[in-house]
C-alpha cells in the first residue's frame, strides 16, 4: 500500500455570515512526485526561513527525523523541490519513534 501525505486546505471566507469552507484533500508534490513520508506524517506550513513564503515542515515516524521543504513559489500554489533534514548544532535532529 503506497502512503500518500495528503494535506486539506482550508478556505476562510470574508463575507457577512458565511463560515469557514473545507476542500481538498490535495495531494502536495515534490519535484513533480507525491510526498510520502511513511506512516503517521507530521506536516505543518510555517514561514521558516524567513523569506516570506510558507515552507512544508514534516515529522516523520520512521526513524524520527524532521523533513523541511523549501518553498520556491507563492503560498497559494507553494511549490517544493527536494528536502533536507532539520540540524541542531550540525547533528540531525531525531526524536523516539516506534
Amino acid at each position: 500500500m503506497q502512503k500518500i501525505f495528503f494535506v486539506l486546505s482550508l478556505s476562510i471566507l470574508t463575507a457577512a455570515g458565511v463560515t469557514r469552507v473545507f476542500t481538498g484533500p490535495y495531494m502536495v508534490y515534490d519535484a513533480g512526485v507525491p510526498i510520502d513520508v511513511g506512516y503517521y506524517g507530521a506536516p505543518v506550513m510555517s514561514d521558516w526561513d524567513g523569506d516570506g513564503k510558507k515552507d512544508l515542515i514534516c515529522g516523520q515516524f520512521d526513524l524520527g527525523k524532521i523533513r523541511f521543504y523549501r518553498n520556491i513559489a507563492e503560498d497559494t500554489a507553494p511549490l517544493f523541490n527536494g528536502y533536507v533534514f532539520l540540524r541542531a548544532d550540525g547533528v540531525e535532529i531525531t526524536l523516539p519513534y516506534g
